[in-house]
């Protein structure tokens, strides 16, 4: 009971000091190498390898931290309040390009992973790579898939959006705050709202409603979807 005490105590306290220092030298020097949950990410898996320490042991070790996934996603109901009058005056546009992005999401990493010949354990969670965290291991858990993997595409998913987005708005010439925002919140939903706000505060209420509503979208779509690939035997 002891060991399993001091291991949790010092696989959390590891995580959360590695990730402090993360944020505070990401403040300093604003690159996308230096993204907190890149770095923290990087270095934990570093210290699994080094360590010797099983995944599932420091998964067990850190999982009460995951609890502050669905506070922090409610958290971003704030800015979108104060952007209230911007999200009515903009509400059919959009929801049209939110719900378009969410569906697209879906049906592009379904029909790419059947293009390379992945069976559905690995279907699955790739369907939910676009949507939060928390929403992403429930709709799983529906399914009774890939949770641990589910949480590692979304991941993936969002790391990359706030990586190459930059480099994406140029070559697509997005450059309004709103088109960036339902970018961010459709394809790199909580870590691509967070790079949202670094940029003003509309456009990160843009990108929170754009996850709100795509994490409903794939809520419905892909456990529907799911039902319908069963039925015809897939």
């Amino acid at each position: 009971m002891l060991n399993n005490l001091t291991t949790t105590l010092a696989a959390s306290g590891a995580t959360l000091i590695v990730f402090l220092a993360a944020v505070a030298l990401y403040k300093r020097k604003k690159t996308l190498l230096f993204l907190p949950l890149l770095v923290t990410t990087a270095i934990s898996v570093l210290f699994l390898l080094l360590s010797g320490i099983t995944y599932q042991h420091y998964q067990e070790a850190v999982s009460w931290i995951s609890s502050f996934l669905g506070p922090a996603v409610v958290a971003l109901a704030i800015p979108l309040y104060r952007q209230l009058p911007l999200i009515k005056k903009y509400f059919r546009p959009l929801i049209i390009s939110i719900t378009t992005g969410a569906l697209f999401g879906v049906a592009s990493g379904f029909m790419l992973g059947a293009l390379v010949g992945l069976k559905m354990a690995f279907l699955q969670p790739l369907l939910t790579k676009s949507v939060t965290a928390p929403v992403a291991m429930d709709i799983m858990a529906l399914l009774n898939g890939n949770i641990t993997l589910a949480a590692i595409l979304v991941t993936i998913a969002g790391l990359t959006g706030a990586i190459v987005s930059g480099t994406l708005f140029k070559w697509t010439h997005i450059s309004h705050f709103i088109g960036k925002g339902v970018a961010f919140g459709a394809g790199a939903h909580a870590i691509g709202t967070a790079k949202a706000l670094e940029h003003s505060e509309a456009e990160g209420a843009i990108s929170s409603i754009s996850m709100i509503v795509c994490a409903i979208i794939v809520s419905i779509a892909v456990p529907v979807g799911g039902t319908v690939l069963l039925t015809i035997g897939w």
